[in-house]
């Protein structure tokens, strides 16, 4: 199975990444696609042409979202509908508060 995982270099993208080992799994990380421009995921779900989605990519700065709901609501819109709409392909957004 064809996996891309976006924010694959974040705590928890590292860790399914140092242990997903069964499919064929695309590192991708803010070099490859800023999560928050529509053209950008798009390019980047286009080239991998992934069967999955995972999601693991995370707005890092707590108490800058307290102070600034929108710029951490940007990472939510893009990597769904509309930003997928041309691709077949199921995405699983994960959200952890604590890895360790």
């Amino acid at each position: 199975m064809r996996i891309l995982v976006m924010g694959a270099k974040g705590m928890l993208g590292t860790d399914m990444i140092r242990d997903w080992k069964s499919d064929d799994v695309i590192a991708a990380d803010s070099a490859e696609a800023d999560i928050r421009d529509l053209q950008q995921v798009r390019t980047l779900v286009a080239n991998a042409n992934p069967e999955w989605i995972v999601l693991a990519a995370a707005y890092t700065d707590v108490d800058g979202s307290e102070k600034n709901r929108e710029s951490r609501n940007q990472i939510r819109p893009h990597v769904y509908p509309p930003g997928r709409s041309q691709h077949t392909t199921t995405c699983i957004h994960l959200a952890v508060t604590r890895l360790r």
